[in-house]
């Protein structure tokens, strides 16, 4: 079983909504005997298809642990037992792929008894429990009502995957150590859904340009206006700032809302201007 960080949000009442995000999986001979075939498969193609330069990010193997999620099967309709301190349990239940989201309510009472704080990380640890009595604890990090998160993408603006380049994007998933882009603590992308309809935190939003983030944060501050408080683009195709892309991807959202880089040192601001 895999057990994904996850957030809880303060509501209006006071009390917590407590998110839970889990995989529950099962060996497979089937997978394992694909995953291992194609994974020599791809990387003697690779090796054929790639260019002079290119070629340089395959002088290493595959890392074959980074496979493991495609050599297993998901367990569908398993129930998993959710246990938060002592009086606080909780079912749900797997679906068709093994996976299993849910949330809880608890009181602002219960949560501030079992939060622990760790360099302003406010956490809430748990445990879930498979039909094996297997026993697995997971995190959740707690989050006021009010106040300012970070939300980015990973890909080329977090880890450096170098997504435009294919061959290069399957050297860096499969092979290399990864290799982080210098910023700050973040949230993930996936998680804006839950911060525009669960809190009232002013929102920052930072991508890169090797696929849709300008279109879909510019979309967002459009529909969101006073939730978002900025946005900031890494352009990775050496687009310029002025790109008519960018121009018509954030038409209509203030310009001084949001900002194309290429060096996140020199051109990020300092001080994010929160009032």
């Amino acid at each position: 079983m895999i057990l994904f960080p996850n957030t809880g949000f303060q509501r209006k009442d006071g009390n917590w909504r407590l998110n839970v995000y889990g995989w529950r999986f099962k060996r497979s001979s089937r997978n394992k005997f694909l995953g291992e075939s194609s994974s020599t498969l791809g990387e003697r193609i690779a090796r054929l298809l790639a260019t002079p330069e290119q070629i340089v990010y395959f002088n290493d193997t595959f890392q074959r642990v980074r496979l493991k999620p495609f050599m297993v099967k998901g367990k569908k309709d398993e129930e998993i037992l959710i246990i938060i301190g002592k009086n606080n349990n909780f079912t749900t239940k797997t679906d068709s792929d093994g996976q299993f989201r849910t949330s809880f309510i608890m009181s602002d009472v219960d949560v501030q008894k079992l939060k622990s704080t760790s360099k302003k990380d406010q956490v809430i640890t748990y445990k879930a429990v498979g039909d094996n009595a297997d026993l697995w604890e997971g995190k959740i990090h707690l989050l006021e009502r009010y106040g300012l998160s970070i939300i980015s993408d990973i890909d080329d603006t977090i880890k450096i995957s170098e997504v435009i380049d294919k061959i290069r994007l399957a050297a860096n998933t499969f092979i290399h150590s990864f290799r982080v882009v210098e910023d700050t603590r973040m949230h993930k992308i996936n998680h804006l859904r839950y911060f525009i309809f669960n809190s009232l935190r002013k929102l920052v939003l930072i991508g890169d340009s090797g696929e849709q983030d300008p279109e879909i944060y510019a979309f967002v501050a459009r529909k969101y206006p006073k939730r978002i408080h900025k946005i900031f683009i890494r352009a990775v195709k050496g687009e310029t700032k002025n790109d008519k892309r960018f121009l018509k991807a954030f038409k209509d959202v203030p310009r001084e809302k949001w900002l194309i880089f290429t060096d996140p040192i020199n051109e990020l601001p300092k001080d994010l201007n929160i009032k």
